[in-house]
């Protein structure tokens, strides 16, 4: 087994980069004893009840796993011993990680280090979400939004931990105006777009599963970034259109967690940006939007390009949307706070349907005059039988409504 120093001192010599497959190389995963008391001002201990470290410890087994991951999205659909396979990969990798990073504990987390440790979440969700297209079995689809639930619920888990007093003050001009906006600051200093996509994503199916509170957790994080990042903008605007067909669907009595779950519309929706990649999406199959998405498009730049960017070499291509918005949708979408209005709405509304008393059977009261009277046939007098037959008088008739027998009323 050639080590990671080899491969690298060939490239050198060869004058050019290589390929590298983790399959040939023997490295370990990088020990966190390495980067933990890495400081911008130099290598210092910290207290024993706070040790920061770097993040690179979070990121490094994700990344060596990615390829692998990119060839099992290829398929179709997603095996159940393939993804057991993937948990346990997944399972050897968080134990491999201090234990601030690690999901299941409840200590104070550096809000610098979410970017990090949330890289494994993403790679979690992008594996688990893979099942929800329309090439996949229902009971394959419910099991893939139950997952993803899984995943956003640990991403609120991390969030809610990084809200917490830390036990020891890095850097004191940061919390030297209150502990929120020292929150704040330590947040955006490694805000990045995949964080922003990874929350947007996460919110969708929390708001589908009706967890309302870890939505709000994983909201207050991308209120926080804000229009750090545009794509950031671009995620709330979506989430609020969201919200909006959801709560259509609620009010309409069409709300109910399996009947969303059945609803091909709002699957499409909380499929978020699987229906613009051409791999993964379904909606689009078989449409003129479709073919215009299976259509090369010239990268910015091109020197092949005119300035609109519409031929190359006398083929007609179509422009590709940019996913940002414009300055006018930005303004319009109401905010991040209209969001929040809207989760605490349907919490409100979750908060009254549980409250009200189940539906139970009202037996109506005792009638004495309506009973009626059954007996075998054999137990019929004769002269109620003669009543039943056609040539009965009044009289006789009168006589026989007295008892009915249960094959005559069948």
């Amino acid at each position: 087994m050639w080590s990671l120093m080899q491969f690298r001192l060939l490239s050198l010599e060869l004058g050019r980069p290589l390929s590298i497959d983790d399959e040939d190389c023997d490295v370990g995963f990088p020990s966190p004893v390495d980067d933990r008391y890495i400081q911008p001002q130099g290598i210092i201990r910290t207290p024993a009840s706070y040790a920061p470290h770097t993040g690179l410890v979070a990121v490094i087994p994700v990344v060596r796993f990615v390829s692998h991951l990119k060839r099992t999205l290829k398929t179709v659909s997603i095996a159940t011993h393939t993804l057991q396979t993937y948990d346990d990969y997944f399972h050897g990798i968080m134990s491999s990680f201090p234990e601030p990073c690690h999901a299941t504990t409840d200590t104070y987390l550096d809000p610098v280090l979410l970017s990090s440790v949330l890289t494994l979440q993403v790679a979690r969700f992008h594996l688990y979400r893979h099942n929800l297209s329309v090439s996949c079995r229902p009971a394959e689809r419910a099991d893939a939004l139950r997952r993803c639930a899984s995943v956003a619920q640990d991403t609120a888990k991390y969030i809610s931990r990084s809200l917490q007093i830390p036990p020891v003050k890095i850097e004191p001009s940061d919390f030297s105006e209150s502990p929120s906006q020292g929150w704040r600051a330590r947040v955006l200093c490694s805000a990045s777009n995949t964080l922003c996509t990874h929350l947007w994503r996460c919110m969708l199916i929390l708001c589908l599963r009706a967890d309302y509170h870890a939505a709000l957790t994983c909201l207050r994080l991308s209120s926080a970034i804000g229009d750090l990042r545009k794509v950031n903008v671009a995620c709330g605007r979506n989430l609020s259109f969201f919200l909006d067909r959801l709560i259509d669907r609620i009010h309409s009595g069409n709300g109910s967690h399996h009947q969303l779950e059945q609803d091909e519309e709002i699957l499409a929706y909380v499929s978020g940006d699987m229906q613009g990649c051409l791999e993964n999406s379904w909606v689009w199959t078989g449409s003129e939007i479709g073919l215009k998405l299976n259509t090369p498009v010239l990268a910015v730049g091109d020197p092949h390009s005119r300035e609109n960017g519409e031929t190359f070499e006398g083929v007609h291509l179509p422009l590709r949307p940019s996913p940002l918005l414009t300055e006018k949708e930005s303004r319009e979408w109401g905010g991040w706070e209209r969001i929040e209005r809207m989760i605490g709405q349907l919490m409100e509304e979750q908060r009254t349907r549980l409250a009200q008393p189940p539906p139970y059977y009202h037996r109506p009261p005792h009638n004495p005059g309506k009973r009626v009277h059954l007996a075998p046939d054999a137990a019929v007098p004769l002269s109620v039988a003669a009543s039943m037959a056609p040539t009965s008088t009044s009289t006789m008739s009168s006589v026989g409504s007295s008892r009915i027998s249960i094959a005559n009323i069948i």
